[in-house]
């Protein structure tokens, strides 16, 4: 991109030369002052323009330098940020996040942070929906408890329309820990938890479980997951559900 446009910019001034043509010379100068910009924008991001553009199709994780300027117009600060957070019994405690992706969706640019130190059980999901206008990111709206980030936060476009945050969670328990998959839709209104259920009974009935397993396949309808013993549990969508009906009641996927 860069090479052709360059080009273009010495095939306008050799024309220029070949006499005095006004509006060849402010072509020129456009061209120049156009290339300035762009050399500049590029060196503020660390990358080159090209790599700009393919970061932005591809919603690959930007430049340093870009996801720092969306963590600063979403917590006011670089680098991480601390913000008090309701816990599980409604007592605010301080959370330290630190930026970890930028997603460019239909709807703008959102900012994918994660807060808590030390084992994964206390790692929380932060999401911002940011606006970016001349070069500018500012915040719309945020939430700062997002679900669990747990050890392998990851984001994918396979579970819907819309990107899906996804990662094991952790309870800690009487009798030891317990893992389960979290799942956070971003839909252009902010975050929806979709939660996993068995479906029991004569069907009348469903059933929060936890699940810890590694995905088979995942489409739009549902996913499958492959427990610890291997046996295949198929989740299929049920509007903001996920439901089986390969689990027994007392059965697991561990």
């Amino acid at each position: 991109m860069r090479t052709a446009y360059f080009g273009a910019v010495a095939f306008i001034s050799v024309l220029s030369g070949c006499g005095s043509n006004p509006d060849a010379n402010n072509l020129t100068n456009e061209a120049n002052a156009n290339a300035d910009k762009l050399e500049a924008d590029a060196s503020r991001l660390d990358v080159g323009a090209d790599a700009i553009v393919d970061a932005i199709a591809t919603n690959a994780r930007p430049a340093a330098g870009m996801l720092g300027e969306a963590f600063q117009a979403a917590f006011g600060s670089q680098g991480e940020a601390t913000a008090k957070v309701a816990d599980e019994g409604g007592e605010m405690t301080e959370v330290t996040y630190r930026p970890e992706k930028l997603l460019w969706l239909d709807r703008g640019p959102v900012l994918v942070s994660i807060g808590g130190d030390g084992a994964p059980q206390w790692r929380k999901y932060a999401v911002h929906y940011l606006t970016y206008q001349g070069g500018v990111f500012k915040m719309e709206n945020g939430w700062l408890d997002v679900g669990s980030a747990g050890a392998e936060p990851s984001v994918s476009d396979k579970f819907s329309a819309y990107p899906m945050l996804y990662s094991e969670g952790f309870a800690v328990g009487a009798g030891g820990s317990e893992s389960w998959f979290e799942l956070a839709e971003l839909r252009p209104d902010g975050p929806h938890a979709l939660k996993l259920y068995r479906q029991i009974d004569d069907g009348s009935q469903r059933e929060q479980i936890g699940v810890n397993g590694k995905f088979a396949a995942i489409t739009h309808a549902g996913f499958d997951l492959r427990c610890g013993s291997g046996k295949i549990v198929h989740f299929a969508r049920k509007a903001d559900l996920y439901v089986t009906t390969d689990l027994g009641k007392d059965e697991e996927c561990r």
